[in-house]
């Protein structure tokens, strides 16, 4: 037997087929693991550690603040912002960002924009 106890809320879950479905509440800034520990017949124990991973969205062409919702609502923070002029992209929109679009990253990864001027 074995139980999932999340550091967020310290509440051990059952080894059970519906644990397997079971919602664990997380921290929602700085949370880039979830340790988990193993606890076998005998008594003793295991620890495994599973990173948490967010996928980097595409931001590339949306308003500076529009493109910050969508890289916090993915789980990424906005990193470095720079400007660079464009002949085709409008002022206050984004020209590109690192990582790029669909990479998986750990969750909190901050994501660097460049801006139209």
């Amino acid at each position: 037997s074995w139980s999932v106890q999340p550091g967020a809320t310290g509440n051990p879950v059952p080894a059970t087929p519906a644990a397997q479905s079971t919602a664990l509440t997380l921290p929602t800034t700085g949370a880039l693991s979830v340790q988990l520990v193993v606890t076998d017949s005998r008594g003793g124990t295991d620890t495994v550690v599973v990173p948490l991973l967010s996928v980097v969205p595409s931001v590339a062409g949306q308003a500076r603040a529009a493109a910050a919702t969508a890289l916090l609502a993915a789980g990424v923070e906005v990193g470095t912002v720079t400007t660079q002029t464009s002949s085709s992209v409008a002022a206050g929109n984004v020209i590109s960002q690192a990582p790029a679009a669909g990479s998986s990253v750990a969750t909190g990864t901050p994501v660097a924009l460049v801006v139209s001027s």
